[in-house]
């Protein structure tokens, strides 16, 4: 791993989503740095399932998921198009922070590994 790339993309109901390759160790770590750097509120959930991993995060009552799923990776996602503002400065600066994020992703996932060979 360690190699994390990131791209702001528009879906086709114009909610803003910023993409990119990372494991969904990485969900959580993820969800708390942005909390703490954009004063965001926790939303309703994490959700976990066998194929994603979501994380609600609120800006004035609006939910931004983080999350990873099998089709998309991990992402920042808006979900009301009030939002996409926030998604695109939170693209702005983890598109600073994939190197950081890479190294992070190595080391927890190196955790794993030795937590599962005892």
């Amino acid at each position: 791993m360690g190699n994390i790339s990131g791209e702001l993309r528009k879906t086709p109901t114009g909610l803003y989503t910023y993409d990119m390759e990372g494991d969904p160790i990485l969900v959580f770590p993820l969800a708390t740095l942005i909390q703490k750097k954009f004063g965001l509120e926790a939303g309703k959930f994490p959700a976990i399932g066998l194929d994603e991993v979501l994380v609600e995060l609120t800006y004035n009552n609006i939910p931004i998921i983080v999350g990873w799923d099998i089709w998309s990776d991990l992402f920042v996602m808006a979900m009301d198009q009030r939002a996409n503002f926030k998604v695109k400065e939170i693209a702005e600066y983890l598109s600073t922070k994939l190197i950081k994020l890479g190294k992070l992703e190595d080391k927890l996932l190196a955790e794993q590994k030795k937590k599962e060979e005892k």
